[in-house]
């Protein structure tokens, strides 16, 4: 972001006028190509009057810009050179008897000429082209005195007396959608989370009046994010239905398989507070590390407890039971969590070109796996102790 930023300075201090739009190379590109939307923030005005919206557009692109951290606004529209509008007062034309087919044939003459035949001069084929003498026809006001003849008068009217004419900002495009006319606003982001930045957008846009006839949609990647973190979390509430069955099926107690699932999901804490510690944004790849270290810290618990009630088959005593295993387990769990953590040290440095897409990953994995050491060898034992206490492992053949 900061060399964007950079960039961004330069290009506006030696131009000012000049709209720039800057990417990230595989962040920004792959969210276009894989999910579909051009910006992470993107509002789409619909309705049926474009030059309202045209307005509306900019409007909004102004209160956006004055949102932190929101840069390379687009007003969602770009005009050309001003074009020349002529159109046919109907009441007038009939009137007068005059047809469109013969106001634009008075038009292209005036301004470009019609070609009437053509000179064939050896292997050359010359167009002869018949249009009004020379004159300057570039000002509004000389082409509203283009002279247009009426065959049924036989007479000549000036253009303004059967048209209405104006020069307007001409339009590259025109986009549509479920027929209606389309114009989108869009937004990038610099150093700061998009979560924080759409309720900025949204208070900013609550506040505004839109004329009537006009609706919006709040989209880009936050709503494709939105989407990911519903599915994501169906997905991870399903993973822990199964991972706890697995626990039921393994230590045929209800209790037992809680006290684990419960140290399990208390290790996402550690990612929630290792992304806060580095400045790292909840995004899709870190939701993705706290799906998988449910499957990968569930099996640190396992161990402790596994071994702990093999000890209380042949220990009465709980205490002596959990200090013996996790005497035993603590050497398998510290290079279980310290592999894992050394071998994402690499992507949470963001070491090399594209590091930084899978960066939070890496940093939801380590955190979680830090974590989970104090879970699996202090806070898992306790909860043990605290529900098993007292009680005896009966030892049948």
């Amino acid at each position: 972001f900061d060399i964007m930023d950079e960039l961004r300075s330069y290009a506006e201090g030696a131009e000012p006028r000049l709209e720039i739009e800057l990417f990230q190379v595989l962040p920004d590109r792959l969210n276009s190509d894989l999910a579909g939307e051009v910006a992470p923030v993107v509002i789409t005005l619909f309705g049926n009057n474009l030059p309202v919206m045209q307005e509306s557009a900019s409007q909004i692109a102004a209160a956006l810009e004055k949102i932190p951290n929101v840069v390379d606004v687009y007003q969602g529209y770009e005009t050309s050179e001003p074009e020349l509008n002529i159109r046919i007062i109907p009441e007038i034309a009939a009137r007068l008897g005059v047809s469109v087919a013969e106001v634009r044939r008075a038009v292209n003459m005036a301004l470009w000429g019609e070609t009437t035949t053509h000179v064939v001069e050896g292997l050359k084929v010359i167009p002869v082209q018949l249009r009004y003498p020379a004159r300057d026809y570039r000002h509004l006001e000389e082409i509203r005195r283009l002279p247009v003849y009426l065959p049924e008068l036989d007479r000549m009217i000036t253009l303004e007396e059967v048209a209405d004419i104006r020069k307007s900002p001409g339009l590259t495009d025109v986009e549509n959608e479920n027929l209606s006319l389309v114009v989108n606003v869009s937004a990038q982001l610099s150093g700061r989370d998009l979560g924080s930045v759409m309720k900025d957008v949204r208070a900013t846009l609550q506040r505004m009046s839109l004329p009537p006839g006009i609706t919006l949609r709040i989209g880009g990647a936050s709503e494709s994010q939105r989407q990911a973190f519903y599915q994501l979390l169906l997905i991870l509430g399903f993973g822990t239905l199964m991972v706890f069955a697995i626990l039921l099926f393994e230590f045929k107690s209800f209790k037992t398989a809680a006290i684990v699932m419960t140290g399990t999901l208390l290790s996402i804490s550690g990612v929630f507070l290792l992304l806060w510690i580095t400045g790292i944004p909840l995004d899709i790849s870190a939701f993705m590390g706290m799906i998988m270290i449910i499957g990968v810290v569930v099996n640190n618990g396992i161990l402790v407890i596994d071994y702990t009630e093999y000890y209380r088959r042949t220990s009465p005593d709980t205490a002596e039971a959990l200090l013996a295993a996790v005497k035993v387990r603590l050497r398998p769990v510290l290079m279980t969590t310290l592999s894992t953590i050394i071998g994402f040290l690499p992507l949470a440095l963001a070491l090399g070109e594209g590091g930084e897409m899978l960066q939070p990953l890496a940093v939801s994995m380590i955190g979680g796996m830090s974590f989970s050491l104090l879970l699996s060898l202090v806070v898992i034992p306790v909860l043990y102790y605290t529900a098993h206490r007292g009680k005896e492992i009966i030892n049948t053949p």
